[in-house]
């Protein structure tokens, strides 16, 4: 895997070089990250089976995407600060594999409740944040909980999985749908028809009963039929200048080379 990053590395810089694209093509920060993160080349390496040219082919269009989106600038102060506060979508607590659940309140949305503009912008903050926190992966957790179809918005699921399949790469561990109603079984594997097999084998569907196989009775709340008390309230994010650009900069390895310089693709325009 070393010599993988290694190489992804290389090829990056050599393709930046060739092609001398605008400054303004890639975020400074993404180019310090792919100067200094394994880690996160890793994930690009891991998600493409260790293809390197493939990983290559992705990191460069998610680097493109994330200037497109300003996902480096993105915080609570500049997206819709009363979705952030409503509920709808918040991180709480770790599944029994210690990944951070990112939490969707089904009940509190249907396709007219919420602008899906300002939606994925806010949706793009949290993953951003739980980046910086530190967050290898993350579950997504579906509280289906007095849901039912009217609740269900094709186009937000679809922008939730291209972000984990185009621009979040190895960053999903599990989706899990607590007590999603019956009505909507046909409609979920018509979707999995069409889903990338890593996303498709992540989905687990579960009831308030056996939750206890993925998230602890303790850390699950009382109406998902745990024993946490827990009540939502919107907490702006702790800023750490050592965990400034996406996540973790202490311990990590750093290799550069004398080369390094200072396909199926998505409708971007569901995610502007």
């Amino acid at each position: 895997m070393e010599q993988q990053i290694i190489e992804l590395r290389q090829k990056f810089f050599k393709k930046l070089e060739k092609e001398s694209p605008s400054d303004e093509s890639f975020h400074r920060d993404d180019i310090t990250r792919i100067k200094t993160r394994d880690d996160w080349l890793k994930r690009f390496i891991e998600h493409n089976d260790g293809n390197v040219q493939e990983s290559l082919s992705m990191l460069w269009s998610t680097c493109k995407w994330r200037q497109e989106v300003n996902a480096n600038e993105l915080n609570e102060d500049n997206v819709n600060r009363d979705y952030l506060e409503s509920g709808f979508f918040y991180s709480y607590g770790k599944d029994n594999d210690g990944k951070a659940l990112f939490i969707l309140q089904s009940k509190l949305h249907t396709e007219d409740s919420h602008d899906l503009d300002e939606l994925k912008k806010c949706i793009i903050y949290w993953f951003e944040r739980l980046e910086r926190e530190g967050n290898d992966q993350i579950s997504v957790f579906f509280d289906m909980c007095d849901s039912d179809i009217s609740n269900f918005d094709v186009d937000f699921t679809r922008f939730l999985v291209e972000l984990f399949d185009f621009y979040y790469p190895n960053f999903l561990h599990y989706y899990i749908l607590l007590e999603m109603p019956w009505i909507l079984n046909a409609t979920l594997n018509f979707i999995k028809l069409f889903l990338p097999r890593k996303i498709k084998s992540k989905i687990k569907q579960v009831t308030k009963k056996n939750l206890v196989n993925f998230i602890d009775s303790s850390i699950a709340l009382k109406s998902w039929g745990g024993t946490n008390d827990y009540v939502f309230h919107f907490e702006p994010e702790i800023k750490n200048m050592i965990n400034g650009i996406n996540g973790k900069l202490e311990n990590e390895k750093v290799h550069f080379t004398e080369d390094t310089i200072v396909d199926r693709s998505p409708d971007k325009s569901r995610f502007l």
